[in-house]
């Protein structure tokens, strides 16, 4: 988050020499996404989906939508320099629903299971050394878990809504559909 707020600070600089239009997109999912794999394949695997917090709100962002809002911002004309805009699903979620959407599309059934913030401290320290060794970013980190501390992640994709139009083209439960669908054809499922 620091590194992005700063290449945004970086780019406004230029704004009285080219139009900057910022895009803050929320989780990202779709074809491709090896992070979400993550989540189909624990569910494919296990039937069990473990969660940090049950009910964390979240909001999401296809792929291909997130691309076609970009894209419509692209072509806009004039684009308004200074511009910023939340590109998100306007159908909040949570970690559990996320695992809902998974299972549904896999056609598996699911138990979620809220696991208490010391396994995940654990973990994380673990993941933490073990990403250090082989100098990677673990995906269960310490910055995940100061991220699961708040008290949501949802954002107002109103703005851009009013301005380009209904967005998305399919609700989450489609596009995760979409999305194992991708895994399986592709042979990471």
């Amino acid at each position: 988050g620091r590194s992005k707020l700063a290449g945004e600070k970086a780019a406004l600089r230029f704004a009285d020499q080219v139009s900057i239009t910022t895009v803050r997109p929320p989780v990202v999912f779709g074809p491709g996404d090896r992070t979400g794999l993550t989540l189909f394949r624990a569910i494919e695997r296990t039937g069990l989906h473990i969660v940090p917090r049950r009910e964390l709100p979240l909001s999401l962002v296809y792929v291909d939508d997130l691309s076609q809002v970009l894209s419509r911002l692209v072509k806009r004309q004039p684009a308004a320099s200074g511009e910023w805009y939340y590109v998100a699903d306007p159908a909040v979620t949570t970690f559990a629903g996320m695992g809902e959407f998974a299972a549904a599309a896999l056609n598996r059934r699911v138990r979620t299971l809220p696991i208490r913030a010391g396994w995940f401290y654990l973990a994380a320290t673990v993941c933490e050394l073990v990403g250090r060794i082989r100098q990677e970013v673990p995906l269960i980190n310490f910055d995940k878990l100061r991220e699961l501390q708040v008290t949501g992640w949802v954002c107002d994709a109103a703005k851009i809504q009013l301005e380009l139009g209904s967005l998305p083209a399919k609700p989450l439960e489609a596009r995760f559909a979409e999305t194992a669908q991708w895994y399986r054809s592709h042979g990471w499922l």
